[in-house]
């Protein structure tokens, strides 16, 4: 990944002024890369269950379109979808920049998964609302689920089954693998 330098103001003014999604790291600009089709399915599977799992618990389901604010450094990412139980804290001027999320979720990509699973896992981690952070492969049937105990901990449940349902705690709901890759089709060599 490669950045530019940028001011807060400057990246919100280019990021509202271009057609694509862009993040700003650690006062650094970048563009986010157009995702597969593969992606865009999972990311709006998964955004779907969520709306309707949590739509009577006082929750709120977002797609990417929801900036979340990182506190430890001010940066500004774009999950693929995320949820706010309570009410939103979002800043203007346009209420698209939200602070406390419950659950946060990225669908991997080959150019940002290793961050997904470091750096920005870290970034998050310093939203003291954040109870679990979700990784959804588009290459495998697979969802890593971080939960995060009231001791500050984390634990790492794996599900790899399209029988398996995924259990997220904090929302006290569970969404089967199968509908999150509904209509999602593998090369037979990437299962």
């Amino acid at each position: 990944m490669k950045g530019r330098a940028a001011r807060e103001e400057e990246f919100l003014e280019y990021l509202y002024s271009i057609e694509g999604k862009a993040e700003w790291l650690d006062g650094e600009i970048y563009d986010m890369a157009g995702g597969t089709g593969r992606h865009a399915l999972i990311g709006l599977n998964i955004a779907a269950e969520l709306r309707s799992a949590v739509r009577k618990k006082g929750c709120s389901a977002f797609n990417s379109d929801l900036l979340v604010r990182i506190p430890s450094d001010r940066s500004l990412c774009i999950p693929d979808a995320s949820v706010i139980c309570g009410t939103p804290e979002f800043e203007p001027p346009k209420d698209n920049i939200a602070s406390n999320p419950t659950v946060i979720v990225e669908v991997l990509s080959d150019e940002t998964e290793s961050y997904c699973r470091g750096g920005k896992f870290k970034k998050y981690r310093s939203i003291t609302t954040l109870q679990e952070y979700v990784l959804v492969d588009q290459h495998k049937y697979e969802v890593e689920v971080r939960f995060r105990h009231p001791s500050g901990l984390w634990d790492i449940q794996t599900f790899d089954d399209l029988t398996q349902h995924v259990n997220l705690q904090s929302l006290g709901i569970t969404i089967p693998m199968a509908e999150i890759y509904r209509d999602v089709v593998f090369e037979s060599a990437e299962k």
